[in-house]
């Protein structure tokens, strides 16, 4: 039986694993409104934590961005986020995920 923290808990979890979705993805298009548009190189832990509103200032310095990392290890698993291949700690979108992001915008332009 499912019970009411088991429904809070995993709308709590979609919640975060799309905030940090979005915030990956949101860099990345931000590293292409340059010219010429720059490869993407990864975000970091810290930093999506920040943009997104979950990092804690507070704390122990290497717990602060625990969460981002739980939700990293979770979309990882899920095989919508990969370990970027420059920059120690930083992570993109896998291709899957890029093109699924990227696809509503082209939809848009047309």
């Amino acid at each position: 039986m499912i019970t009411t923290i088991q429904v809070i808990v995993t709308a709590a979890e979609n919640l975060l694993c799309e905030a940090v979705l979005a915030t990956i993805f949101q860099a990345y298009q931000e590293s292409q409104k340059t010219t010429p548009p720059k490869k993407f190189a990864g975000i970091g832990a810290a930093e999506i934590g920040k943009r997104a509103g979950i990092y804690r200032k507070k704390g122990k310095a290497n717990m602060n961005d625990a969460v981002v990392h739980g939700i990293l290890n979770k979309l990882y698993d899920g095989k919508k986020v990969k370990r970027a291949k420059k920059g120690l700690g930083s992570w993109t979108l896998t291709k899957a995920e890029l093109d699924n992001r990227l696809q509503p915008a082209e939809k848009q332009h047309n």
